[in-house]
C-alpha cells in the first residue's frame, strides 16, 4: 500500500509541475506577443523555462553517479557505462540550458529573409523564396529549403510572427494526416 501511495504522489506531483511549467511558457508567450505587435524586427527566443528545465535536470542527474557509487553496493563491470551514461544526459541539460540562450530567429517584417541562429551559434540566412515548404508538428515547425532543413521548436516565444511572415510570403504549407 505504502507503494501505491508513493507512486500516486510522485505522479501527481510531475502532473502539477508539468501544467505549471506549461503555463508559464504560454505566460510568456502572451506577453512578448503583446510587447512586439508593432516591432519592424521581431525577435523569436525559446521559452526562459527551458534553460530551468535544463540546469535543473542536468544537477539531477549530475548527482546520480554519487548517489550509485556512495550507497549502491554495485560491480564493477557496469560501473563505468552508468556514468558514462548519467554523464550524457547531464549534457543533453546543459545544452538545453545553452541552447535557451543562444537560440533565436530574428524575423523582419517586411524583410524577404530571417535569420536563424542555432543552439550551437551557427547562423543561417533564409530566404522565403528559397523556402520550398513547411509542416506542422505537435511540438515543431519543419521547415525544407533548397540546400536543408530545420526544426523550429513551435513553443519558442513570438512564433506565431514567423508563421504569419510565411503565410504572407507564400509559403506552401504542407499538412501532416493525423
Amino acid at each position: 500500500m505504502d507503494k501505491f501511495i508513493t507512486l500516486s504522489l510522485t505522479y501527481a506531483i510531475i502532473g502539477i509541475v508539468m501544467y505549471f511549467l506549461a503555463d508559464k511558457i504560454y505566460a510568456d508567450n502572451g506577453n512578448e506577443i503583446i510587447k512586439n505587435l508593432k516591432e519592424e524586427h521581431i525577435i523569436i527566443r525559446l521559452p526562459k523555462v527551458y534553460r530551468w528545465v535544463g540546469l535543473i535536470g542536468a544537477m539531477i542527474v549530475s548527482i546520480g553517479p554519487i548517489i550509485v557509487t556512495a550507497f549502491l553496493n554495485t560491480t564493477g563491470s557496469d560501473e563505468p557505462w552508468v556514468i558514462a551514461g548519467f554523464g550524457l544526459f547531464t549534457l543533453f541539460g546543459l545544452y538545453i540550458a545553452w541552447a535557451q540562450i543562444f537560440w533565436r530567429i530574428d524575423v523582419y517584417r517586411h524583410g524577404d529573409h530571417f535569420i536563424l541562429v542555432t543552439g550551437l551559434r551557427i547562423k543561417h540566412k533564409i530566404y522565403y523564396s528559397d523556402i520550398i515548404y513547411y509542416k506542422l508538428g505537435n511540438n515543431y515547425i519543419h521547415l525544407k529549403t533548397n540546400r536543408k532543413f530545420f526544426f523550429i521548436d513551435n513553443k519558442a516565444v513570438c512564433i506565431e510572427f514567423l508563421m504569419a511572415a510565411l503565410s504572407t510570403n507564400k509559403v506552401k504549407e504542407i499538412k501532416i494526416k493525423r
